[in-house]
């Protein structure tokens, strides 16, 4: 993303959303989990930018997003939701009436009106995007590749790329290897290099109509100091009989602690710098209970800034890299987005096209992650070292949080949940799909 308003000025620029919850509420809710974490979603108040409505929170990071993943595979993974919710906004300016009211369901949007579309989109887009670029750097690319033949709207062109950062763009999809390197090519190049094939080898075919990619970049240091003098190896527990050797950073500061035993929980919130976001870790008490954890995401993410408490504690975790790639759609069919897939059922011709002529064959989405002692970066550049034993850390007035077994984690920005993701094995930085 480039451009942004000056987070200095009063009034509607210095707005900053209560905490977002991305996703419904379908509580696995038993008398042990009645609380203020299960009871009502949180809403994103967008009054400072002429959305006077409260917006119900968004669908695409539901428990069935999770359950899929896990089901896919055991191991780590991290997705960006809110892009997919911004992208689809977008779309569903531009389709007809029936595609529009799938989008318009499947999303809760029922509280926001088609010309409210643009102001919102254009809102949480400002919420993410810090003009200083020395407290981080957040931008997205979201980018449509429509079938060379067909008629891209100039107003939507125009409207989508000003609103919603969705460039359009034709592409002959016959040629399936060069679309596939120029797909790649777009999205390594929008990133800087850090995100690469965002097109798995194989997944295009030469009747593919439209194919959407989305990725982002984000830069953050920590609020409190990491030093790297601490970091040493230790045993991260993955699975019964099964642990890794890996680095774990060491400070001792303050952090955020929540301890909620009714879920089995306890919750860490690492501060990025001046506290314009957070890594927030939920860690099961139970070595291997990350399982029932997923089960009850709806009530993890329902944690809100005022639940946590400062504490000084002495906190240990592995440093980590996940990258994923995602392919949204049949995720989407689930939550009830079916005609804008389906061929001869979307209509999208504000969009390009004509009638019932063009449907979305992948939308797609790669996330890639670093937690290192500087902060948190989506790039995949990694260098693991040789580390020597080194004292534990002294501080009897801490409070200990060792993180060496299987979490879920989050990622706040500005107070709006950006990336979700979980962590079962931080020996392995592979391509997850």
């Amino acid at each position: 993303m480039s451009g942004s308003s000056s987070t200095s000025k009063k009034a509607k620029s210095e707005y900053i959303p209560e905490n977002v919850l991305f996703g419904r509420l379908l509580l696995k809710s038993g008398p042990e989990l009645v609380g203020r974490l299960v009871t009502k979603p949180k809403f994103l108040t967008l009054t400072g930018y002429e959305v006077s409505k409260q917006i119900p929170t968004f669908h695409t990071n539901d428990l069935c997003t999770f359950k899929r993943l896990r089901s896919r595979n055991e191991e780590n993974f991290v997705i960006c939701p809110i892009l997919i919710d911004i992208i689809l906004m977008g779309i569903r300016l531009g389709a007809g009436e029936e595609t529009a009211n799938e989008i318009k369901v499947a999303l809760q949007h029922t509280a926001i009106d088609r010309p409210e579309l643009k102001r919102t989109a254009k809102a949480l887009i400002h919420v993410l995007r810090e003009e200083d670029r020395s407290l981080y750097q957040f931008y997205s690319i979201q980018k449509m590749f429509v079938r060379s033949g067909h008629t891209i709207k100039r107003n939507f062109k125009i409207l989508s790329e000003g609103a919603f950062y969705l460039d359009i763009e034709a592409l002959n999809f016959r040629d399936v290897a060069n679309a596939e390197n120029k797909i790649n090519r777009y999205v390594n190049n929008r990133t800087l290099s850090a995100v690469e094939g965002i097109v798995p080898s194989g997944l295009l075919s030469s009747e593919c109509k439209i194919v959407i990619a989305s990725s982002a970049y984000y830069w953050a240091e920590w609020d409190a100091e990491i030093n790297r003098a601490y970091t040493n190896i230790q045993t991260f527990m993955c699975r019964p009989n099964y642990a890794v050797q890996v680095e774990f950073m060491h400070s001792v500061a303050s952090y955020g602690y929540l301890d909620c035993e009714p879920l089995g929980v306890r919750f860490l919130q690492m501060h990025l710098k001046n506290k314009q976001g957070a890594l927030i870790i939920a860690l099961p008490r139970n070595t291997f209970g990350l399982a029932r954890l997923e089960e009850n995401i709806e009530a993890v993410l329902n944690v809100s800034d005022k639940d946590f408490k400062d504490r000084r504690m002495r906190i240990a975790m592995p440093k980590f890299v996940i990258s994923t790639t995602q392919d949204w759609k049949e995720l989407l069919m689930e939550l009830g987005i079916t005609k804008l897939f389906t061929e001869g059922q979307a209509e999208i011709s504000d969009i390009a096209g004509e009638p019932f002529d063009l449907h979305v064959n992948h939308l797609l989405q790669k996330t890639v992650i670093r937690v290192i002692e500087d902060g948190i970066e989506t790039t995949t550049v990694y260098f693991p070292q040789k580390m020597r034993p080194i004292p534990y850390v002294v501080a009897e007035d801490a409070l200990d949080f060792i993180v060496d077994h299987p979490f879920m984690f989050f990622i706040k920005i500005r107070k709006v949940i950006v990336y979700i993701g979980r962590l079962v094995d931080p020996s392995r930085a592979d391509e997850v799909y």
